[in-house]
């Protein structure tokens, strides 16, 4: 059998699909991770993925929580890759309806994580914003930073590089928007979005485990559906935690933000608010479990007195990667909510070089679509193509 040589190339992008076995569907927020590198992205809304080397052969292997995890070995620079992920083992059985087992379970991760909570980890981030007003998209920006990120959110960073667009006239801005979403990356509870992993998790919460899966080395994952016991409160999380039986790791949180607060002046008010999160976790090489990426949606409907304006859109996607200690060294602005994203991004000057050389998630059609008309308007600003 030949032997693979190594061949160095320059900035080689990789291009591919994730989907479901067993039906053929695409699989959005697959993460794939580069062996030789440690450079990591995920799949986009429609399964797609782009990913960078600078060597053939390369290592991939692709994950997502509930399925099992492939690698496979590139050796072509022109392959698109077409890759199906197995749907992993489930257990329906009668210990599923135990509540007791949920709440020691979550308790468990919570005493595992707790004396940590203070530890910064840093490593290598992107973010995408969109935002939409009725059939209109009003505005999108990106950015690649350092990240300072904590076990109960995004705590800090450093902006590298920026493109945006903005509607000058549009109802709503949502110019600190990205606070929330940084906000909302962590499994402990934080004062801006309360979360079940705590000392008590069931003086808020009702948990049950609804089933068990198989996850990465054959460890078995309980599946937690919590749901608040009071309708009333505001930010707080209502969904499913899924946790490592084995060593109590967290590996997602997958639900709603209830009863989102959003200030805001005049008349203008919102109604039939809903923001869906997905945030997944992942293990770095000194056994700590930091933010993969998160994918926050948010929709509501602006009003005026008894008139229903426009429906509003918010799709935010967050990806770290490439963890390092080294970048504690760097200098990183303290994420608030006075943070401006566009009066921000203005302030950076552009380099093509460092968007060539860093890992983004692959824009959908409708994506490029987008920007095309931004571009059309001439709204675009440091060079988003």
């Amino acid at each position: 059998m030949p032997e693979l040589f190594a061949q160095v190339y320059s900035g080689i992008k990789l291009h591919g699909i994730v989907a479901d076995s067993t039906n053929k569907q695409p699989l959005p927020n697959a993460s794939i991770y580069n062996d030789q590198n440690h450079n990591a992205t995920v799949s986009n809304d429609e399964g797609a993925f782009e990913i960078h080397t600078d060597v053939l052969p390369v290592t991939l292997s692709i994950s997502y929580v509930g399925y099992q995890t492939k690698k496979i070995t590139v050796t072509d620079t022109t392959q698109h890759l077409s890759i199906v992920l197995s749907p992993a083992s489930i257990s329906l059985d009668p210990v599923v309806v135990d509540g007791d087992g949920a709440i020691q379970l979550i308790r468990k991760a919570f005493e595992k994580t707790y004396p940590h909570a203070t530890r910064k980890y840093y490593g290598k981030g992107y973010i995408r914003q969109f935002t939409k007003e009725g059939n209109t998209y009003t505005g999108m920006q990106e950015a690649i930073f350092n990240g300072q990120w904590q076990s109960f959110a995004m705590t800090g960073w450093q902006p590298l590089q920026t493109r945006y667009a903005n509607l000058e006239k549009s109802m709503i801005s949502f110019t600190n928007f990205s606070f929330f979403s940084f906000m909302s990356t962590g499994y402990l509870p934080s004062n801006i979005v309360r979360k079940p992993i705590t000392k008590k998790p069931d003086s808020l919460y009702d948990c049950r485990i609804i089933q068990y899966i198989t996850g990465i080395n054959m460890h078995e994952i309980a599946v937690i559906m919590c749901t608040p016991k009071s309708n009333k409160t505001h930010d707080m999380f209502a969904g499913k935690i899924f946790i490592d039986t084995e060593n109590y790791d967290v590996l997602k949180l997958e639900g709603k933000i209830l009863n989102f607060s959003f200030d805001l002046s005049g008349p203008l008010k919102l109604k039939d608010t809903e923001v869906n999160t997905i945030v997944n976790f992942k293990k770095t090489v000194d056994g700590a479990i930091v933010l993969d990426f998160a994918d926050i949606k948010f929709t509501s409907k602006a009003t005026f007195g008894f008139v229903t304006a426009k429906k509003l859109f918010y799709d935010a996607k967050i990806l770290m990667y490439d963890y390092d200690d080294a970048l504690s060294k760097e200098k990183y602005m303290i994420i608030t909510p006075k943070i401006h994203d566009v009066g921000l991004m203005k302030n950076i000057p552009y380099s093509s070089d460092t968007w060539d050389r860093n890992t983004r998630i692959s824009h959908t059609p409708l994506e490029n679509e987008i920007i095309r008309s931004f571009e059309r308007r001439k709204l675009i600003s440091n060079y988003l193509r």
